[in-house]
């Protein structure tokens, strides 16, 4: 009897039966069949909101401008230390050949210190009146940090922008696959209904070729539009820092927000918180300091020195048996350069010229940046009309390519007329979508033209 279990036991192990059998997967252990699981799983949609978040925490820009701000406050922190005394020590070593003498009435010769003189001293040097330089240099070196800043909001606003784009890009790129897709469906019921007709006798063959080459034609779209669909989910993908070929889901965006301010408030809070007008508003403030900088030069130098020191004959400055071991002394020091052959009042006028510079430039930017806020406000309140408008229009195409199609069928009209009406539809649709998106991109853009993106 065991022989014959044995025997079964062996026709099981040649026969290579899988383990499924008996209840176990082959090659796969448990943890293989969670992860196996896992990657399986759906992609989350991913919201507009989550895209901008991060593509701001993964952009190479924006820690580029951090790095920029950190720089600007670290020169800030400097030119505060320069307000500060400043404390120093030193060391020295003197060797004579011959020792020091001081001779009295033309004859007597005294020696009066060591060949070997060592001395150690510290003290410090404290600003006390610099003609107002050390104070002009913090300051603008406090402006340089608030340029940072700004050029650092001005790059987000620049990459919420274009992540934004990308985003709706990706998605009227998806729809427009979908309006292909449908496309091709109708045009495939028609070419089955022509085709039945043709069999029956009852349309020319020139009606049949039409419908086929229209078939044929919306099959080439659909590969077009889905090949555009691969190319901004590429793009996306690369501004969120992901691979190219990433899967990406997105949260579609069928609604839109009225926008209620008026052109003239959208001007105002523009010119008011662009960040590169900001920009150039310190940028004139600067160019007002490095005038003050620059005049500084015409006052004098005053500060306050103390010293301590001690001196020897020996490395331990204990002290040489002729002078006092050690001393300390305090006092002020003044000095005055009080003529350079005008180079002084030169760099004067070359930091006013500087500052009328700066402010041409800021007016220039302002002209540029309301022309900007207007186009933008402009092409959105033309989004606003198109949908609504485009919005009709899809319903009319949808009603005409639905009696067209009837009408055909009932041999009242042409297969042109069919083929007609489904274009009018496929582009009625891809209408209403462009201004639907086009809509969210042109509120995008008018957000980064006020400099409000990024709020």
């Amino acid at each position: 009897m065991k022989k014959w279990i044995w025997l079964f036991v062996l026709i099981l192990i040649r026969l290579h039966l899988p383990p499924a059998l008996f209840g176990a997967e082959e090659g796969v252990n448990p943890e293989a069949k969670e992860e196996a699981g896992a990657a399986s799983a759906p992609i989350p949609h991913l919201t507009l909101e989550e895209a901008v978040q991060i593509a701001l925490e993964k952009n190479s820009e924006i820690r580029m401008a951090e790095s920029s701000v950190a720089t600007a406050q670290a020169r800030a922190r400097s030119a505060s230390a320069d307000l500060l005394a400043k404390f120093e020590t030193g060391y020295s070593m003197t060797r004579l050949s011959d020792d020091p003498e001081v001779i009295f009435g033309g004859q007597q010769a005294f020696i009066m210190g060591s060949k070997p003189n060592y001395q150690w001293t510290i003290g410090f040097v404290q600003p006390v009146f610099t003609g107002f330089a050390l104070t002009t240099a913090h300051e603008l070196a406090k402006l340089g940090v608030d340029t940072a800043k700004l050029e650092k909001e001005e790059v987000r606003e620049e990459i919420i922008l274009r992540t934004k784009e990308a985003y709706f890009q990706h998605l009227l790129a998806g729809r427009f696959r979908s309006v292909a897709e449908d496309a091709v469906k109708r045009l495939r019921g028609h070419l089955k209904d022509a085709q039945a007709m043709y069999d029956a006798g009852m349309i020319p063959r020139n009606d049949l070729l039409k419908s086929q080459v229209q078939l044929a034609d919306a099959e080439q779209e659909l590969v077009r539009a889905g090949n555009r669909e691969e190319l901004t989910r590429s793009n996306l993908n690369l501004l969120l820092k992901r691979g190219i070929n990433d899967d990406l889901l997105l949260k579609d965006i069928l609604s839109w927000t009225p926008y209620e301010p008026s052109l003239e408030e959208s001007l105002r809070q523009g010119l008011e918180q662009r960040p590169e007008v900001r920009v150039m508003d310190v940028t004139v403030e600067q160019a007002g300091q490095s005038i003050r900088l620059a005049r500084s030069h015409y006052y004098p130098n005053i500060l306050l020195i103390g010293q301590h020191y001690r001196q020897g004959d020996t490395a331990t400055v204990n002290g040489n048996g002729f002078t006092n071991t050690k001393n300390s002394s305090i006092g002020l020091e003044a000095k005055w350069t009080f003529f350079e052959w005008g180079k002084t009042g030169d760099d004067v006028a070359q930091t006013l010229y500087e500052k009328e510079k700066a402010e041409e430039a800021r007016n220039r930017l302002r002209d540029r940046v309301a022309i900007e806020i207007k186009q933008a406000y402009l092409d959105l309140q033309t989004a606003v009309k198109n949908i609504d408008t485009a919005k009709g229009a899809v319903e009319q195409a949808k009603e005409n390519y639905r009696i067209t199609d009837l009408q055909y069928k009932e041999q009242m009209t042409t297969s042109t007329e069919v083929l007609d009406a489904a274009t009018l539809l496929s582009q009625a649709e891809a209408h209403y979508y462009g201004a639907l998106y086009g809509y969210n991109v042109a509120t995008a853009s008018l957000m980064r033209a006020m400099g409000t993106g990024r709020q």
